[in-house]
């Protein structure tokens, strides 16, 4: 009896703490994070915004001002069961309504505005129809999801819309609103929230199992911006939840992310850029990034969505386009060196300030390789230097090009508006064990002890919590023909006994005069290639072939498969730890496989084999 009532009493402490963990647990993903920073958000749409987030379970996400084919609903709801439902939100009394049917509602102010239940419904048949282009959402025939909308009166109680305003709706929608009086009962009790969210459902499905790709292809067909147009898989690939949450949360003004290598930086910064857009359609909005291929790779997402109010350059044609447009430079130049432009620069500033149209927000990609002069000048193009949006990402282990300065000397003004990325998605622990081990090798750790997060090449170490591969693979040559050789074969190897193909592998090397030799070899081995630094501004990445190129030139990008050769002496002339850091961004690139060869004894070589040895042990 006794074991009995001890029993009990332990079973009811547990679910009472269980519930108690549970009314911990309960928040929403709410995407934005938070509408704080929104001037045009209602005082309704901020009360509804704190109940969805703190009433509803943390595995329902709820998107607010969601742009569906131009539109902007408040809320769109996705729960735990496929189920959908949008919710416009109305701040009216029920005296600031002169007039209203079925189709308009005529205000005290002489505006006429659409019926706000014809609005939530068009809003949710957009919806449907997006979703309904999706095979992937269908099963036995029928849509996987299940879908309701409803309009919020703020301000209006049940009472007084069916005394004025019940004539306006078919007697089918009297149960698609929520008043005053429900709000205040969602505030106290959260299940009548998710009562009243499953009875604006036509129907419910009982015990219905959901999947994560079901969530994921929700996402994809509605948040367009989420989706990663990958450069050599197949499958589409989403940004995370906590990405998108990031990317659309992130206040304004000066904002700086700084993030280890596979951490999403870019991903993030297009999503930012193509929320930005659709949150401010009159802005002008301007990508910078320093790599010619990286802002092909960019320009080629953010076109798939065809917003017209994003320009994507590297810095170097972006002051070409400028200097054409002003009569400085003629159609038929093209500076493309760093000192020319600099000194195109200097020359024409005063000019371009003056005459050339400013930017409302500026979102710059591998910022640790701008220059001083640039950064300074890229700030006053702003359409208020201090308070417009600028959006700087960096990682000071890919500084390849020695710019020693810090944030703030530039005009960045990011003191407690810099957030460290420290998730690595990219690459396998074994990748960035080698990678990070090697970078870090010898006194560059000693280094990094000294650095103030405001220094431009500040390092940000990454989490090593990470899927695991197989380990990368460190291999000697006689030569540097040997070295393209071992590698033609492995190439060989892989296509006749996985499921890799060409264009998931990229050659890397480090100085382009290496091309011809690893071109040569693959043309005597029958494997289809594309030089990356022969075709940067009509490069297709998706194409079926290997992809050769200078390690400069693959910055921002990764492949399942990569080698690296031609690590040789005369190359240590960058200086040690400069070298170091352009080969760890060379493996950095891979996801799943990482060949090294080399055919040279060397500072370098000797200090890759030091730290694989370690590994092995």
């Amino acid at each position: 009896m006794w074991i009995n009532a001890v029993s009990n009493t332990i079973f009811s402490y547990i679910i009472m703490n269980y519930t108690a963990y549970r009314r911990i647990k309960v928040m929403a993903k709410m995407i934005p994070e938070n509408i704080s920073v929104y001037d045009k958000a209602t005082y309704g749409e901020k009360k509804i915004f704190t109940i969805l987030k703190t009433k509803l379970p943390d595995d329902y996400i709820v998107w607010y001002n969601l742009r569906i084919n131009g539109k902007h609903p408040d809320f769109v709801i996705l729960s735990n069961e496929l189920n959908i439902t949008v919710l416009e939100v109305k701040d009216w009394n029920v005296n600031y309504i002169k007039k209203a049917d079925k189709y308009i509602y005529e205000t005290y102010k002489d505006e006429k505005l659409r019926n706000p239940i014809e609005q939530v419904r068009y809003y949710m048949i957009e919806i449907v129809r997006k979703l309904e282009k999706d095979q992937q959402l269908y099963k036995d025939g029928y849509l996987k999801i299940n879908y309701g909308h409803a309009v919020v009166f703020c301000n209006i109680t049940r009472k007084e819309f069916y005394n004025k305003l019940i004539n306006t709706v078919d007697e089918k929608d009297r149960k698609c609103f929520i008043f005053k009086e429900e709000i205040s009962e969602f505030n106290k009790y959260k299940d009548k929230l998710i009562d009243k969210l499953d009875m604006l459902l036509p129907y419910k499905i009982v015990g219905k199992k959901i999947k994560e790709e079901d969530i994921n292809n929700v996402r994809k067909n509605l948040c367009e911006e989420v989706v990663i147009h990958h450069s050599s898989d197949d499958i589409i690939n989403l940004m995370s939840l906590e990405q998108e949450q990031f990317s659309k949360t992130i206040g304004y003004g000066h904002r700086v992310i700084k993030g280890c290598a596979g951490s999403g930086k870019t991903v993030i910064l297009m999503c930012r850029a193509k929320y930005l857009a659709d949150s401010h359609e009159d802005w002008n909005i301007l990508v910078l990034t320093y790599n010619k291929v990286l802002s092909k790779v960019i320009s080629n997402n953010i076109s798939c969505s065809q917003r017209q109010n994003i320009k994507v350059y590297n810095f170097h044609a972006w002051m070409n386009m400028i200097a054409k447009k002003l009569n400085l430079l003629s159609e038929n130049n093209y500076i493309n060196d760093d000192f020319s432009v600099t000194s195109l620069l200097s020359q024409c500033e005063k000019k371009i300030l003056t005459e050339f149209p400013k930017y409302d927000a500026i979102l710059i990609d591998e910022g640790q390789d701008f220059e001083q002069t640039w950064l300074k000048f890229i700030i006053k193009m702003l359409r208020d230097s201090e308070k417009s949006h600028l959006f700087f990402v960096s990682d000071g282990a890919q500084n390849l090009y020695s710019r020693k300065y810090t944030l703030k000397s530039v005009g960045i003004n990011a003191k407690g508006r810099t957030t460290q990325l420290t998730e690595n998605y990219r690459n396998t622990r074994q990748i960035l064990e080698y990678a990070y081990g090697f970078l870090m090798s010898s006194n560059y750790e000693q280094l990094c002890l000294v650095q103030e997060e405001d220094d431009n090449d500040y390092l940000i170490e990454p989490n090593m919590n990470l899927r695991s591969g197989s380990k990368p693979k460190l291999i000697y040559c006689n030569s540097f023909n040997c070295e393209v050789n071992d590698i033609c074969e492995k190439i060989k190897l892989l296509r006749s006994k996985t499921k890799i193909r060409e264009k998931d592998i990229c050659v890397v090397y480090p100085i382009t005069k290496m091309s011809d030799a690893v071109e040569r070899e693959f043309v005597k081995n029958k494997i289809k290639f594309e030089n990356i630094n022969r075709n940067k501004y009509a490069l297709k990445l998706d194409a079926e072939a290997v992809k050769l190129s200078t390690i400069h030139s693959v910055k921002g990008l990764d492949f399942k498969v990569v080698f690296i050769c031609g690590l040789n002496d005369y190359l240590e002339k960058r200086g040690y730890n400069e070298y170091k850091k352009l080969i760890y961004v060379g493996m950095t690139r891979a996801r799943d496989v990482l060949v090294i060869t080399y055919s040279s004894h060397n500072q370098i070589t000797q200090t890759l084999e030091r730290v694989y040895e370690k590994l092995k042990g």
